[in-house]
């Protein structure tokens, strides 16, 4: 934990390197880092300097100098806008450089891009990794995180590696308990099923064959943008040759899935992690990374996605020591600190004081999820004023920050961990010689309110405590519905006619106690 308030020089443990014209577009992304614990810094090109090596400089000065330095990079521009760090022939480019802190090529800083050349684009991006990360029930469906395809595209005689490498993948998914773990394969199956199985739901889809800039025949027809599996966004992983190009310009398989869809609209994935070069035989140098990154995630606990992809390279290394080439082929299209859902999302309750006096003090959280204690949860509390600390649980799920607020305001309590959806409360600090009597009012509160699906289009189920008041105001302050949480903890609102757009959820304890939330009709 960080012991008093944090300012902007202190650096950032989520550094964005962005072109000038997304600096609005990313913010609600950093926004939500910050709240949550991973203080975020965006800084555009006209900051950094325009070339790449002005780029790693300024990344390097930060690893080196800052207080607060990064642990993951995030570069915001098509290649055309925001150059690569490196492109050798027969590289397509790589972005391991904004990493690479020691001047040798092992990255010690997991670096992810999003790969936008407009507005629009960028603002798809940044809804895609919210809504992953904050919203995962937004479909309804409450099990596609626990599905996954295995895609093999065969050669005669077979690939040694490719039929193992995916049965190796598959049997970790059903360790983790994943509902259905698939497998294709040609000539049996062909695109038409890999778009069935990606618009029916899917965690994970990893491909397995040869490939260059689209998968091979039968599979080369999937066509990202004609997909319709909404918010249920897979991570691409693709142990292939170069299906991903970071050359100014050009377009392939992996730009095509992470930017399909619009922010109305979600489709195709939410991350691509793939290769931007060519060779052979090379099958082994691709098995080590595609199984060390599903290994790192499934048995290591390296749940955050730049932290699987960094493992899967670090291995690759490790078994082939110096083999530059392929170690750098390796990149990200996506959020590099997206933690990743191998398991249904739980929901986290946060036990702590509702009313805080101004004044020293301190602020005790405790984490539970279905009543059971959870430990390293990064707990983060934030206020306008400038409090702002974060710090994880304990093995009894608890925290204590010392604070010392000196203004009435609501301070932000945000709660992640993994597997869990992520719980944002509100605490709010108060003047006690502004008091009308001489008793202060209890401070206790067990600060629950759960929106699901958060954003959605139809019906919510709004989730506190019972007998509490809810009450749903539009942004601009108008009361437009109100209820009794009943016995069971739950209410539904039912928004059909409402319009799109930001609401309020308010509820109000018997006990006075107050916690507010956030929620986007989608239209």
């Amino acid at each position: 934990m960080l012991a008093g308030a944090l300012r902007a020089q202190d650096g950032a443990r989520y550094l964005i390197i962005t072109h000038d014209n997304f600096v609005q577009a990313i913010q609600p992304l950093a926004q939500w880092k910050t709240k949550k614990g991973m203080l975020a810094k965006v800084v555009p090109l006209s900051v950094t300097g325009s070339s790449a090596t002005q780029i790693r400089t300024y990344i390097q000065n930060a690893y080196n100098t800052w207080p607060i330095r990064p642990e993951y990079v995030l570069v915001v521009g098509a290649p055309n806008l925001l150059p690569v760090s490196l492109s050798t022939p027969p590289f397509d480019g790589t972005d391991d450089a904004y990493g690479d802190m020691s001047g040798g090529y092992q990255v010690e800083i997991p670096v992810g891009r999003f790969f936008c050349g407009n507005l629009a684009a960028c603002s798809t991006l940044v809804t895609k990794s919210l809504t992953y990360e904050k919203t995962p029930y937004a479909s309804g469906d409450s099990t596609w995180m626990q599905r996954g395809t295995t895609i093999i595209r065969e050669d005669a005689p077979p690939d040694e590696y490719y039929q193992a490498d995916c049965r190796y993948v598959r049997g970790l998914w059903s360790g983790a308990g994943f509902v259905q773990t698939e497998s294709l394969i040609s000539p049996a199956d062909s695109s038409t099923e890999v778009r069935n199985a990606i618009n029916a739901g899917r965690g994970f889809v990893l491909y397995r064959g040869r490939a260059v800039y689209h998968w091979w025949t039968p599979f080369d027809r999937v066509w990202p943008y004609t997909l319709t599996n909404g918010s249920r966004l897979p991570v691409v992983v693709s142990g292939s040759c170069i299906t991903m190009t970071l050359y100014p310009g050009r377009t392939v398989q992996a730009d095509s899935f992470v930017r399909a869809g619009t922010a109305q609209v979600l489709r195709g994935a939410v991350a691509y992690f793939g290769t931007t070069s060519w060779g052979e035989p090379i099958t082994i140098q691709r098995s080590v990374v595609s199984k060390t990154f599903f290994a790192a995630v499934f048995t290591e606990g390296r749940y955050k996605l730049g932290d699987a992809c960094k493992r899967g390279k670090f291995c690759l290394d490790s078994v082939l020591p110096g083999d530059r080439q392929y170690y750098q082929e390796w990149n990200l299209l996506g959020d590099p600190e997206l933690p990743l859902w191998t398991a249904a999302p739980q929901s986290l309750a946060a036990d702590y004081d509702a009313l805080i006096p101004i004044g020293p003090d301190s602020f005790d959280v405790t984490v539970t999820s279905s009543g059971a204690p959870v430990a390293n949860a990064l707990v983060c509390i934030k206020s306008n004023s400038g409090i702002y600390q974060y710090g994880y649980t304990d093995a009894s799920g608890q925290i204590s920050f010392s604070i010392d607020p000196t203004v009435e305001e609501m301070m932000d309590v945000t709660v992640t961990a993994r597997n869990c959806v992520p719980y944002e409360g509100h605490a709010e600090i108060y003047n006690p010689a502004g008091m009308a009597g001489p008793q202060v009012p209890s401070r206790r509160a067990q600060m629950v309110l759960t929106v699901n699906p958060n954003p959605g289009r139809a019906r919510f189920a709004v989730v506190a405590q019972p007998g509490a008041q809810v009450s749903i105001h539009s942004s601009d302050g108008r009361l437009v519905w109100k209820g009794t949480v009943p016995a069971s903890g739950r209410l539904d609102w039912d928004a059909r006619a409402m319009p799109g757009g930001i609401y309020i959820v308010q509820s109000v304890s018997s006990a006075g106690e107050t916690a507010r939330q956030t929620l986007q009709v989608v239209r």
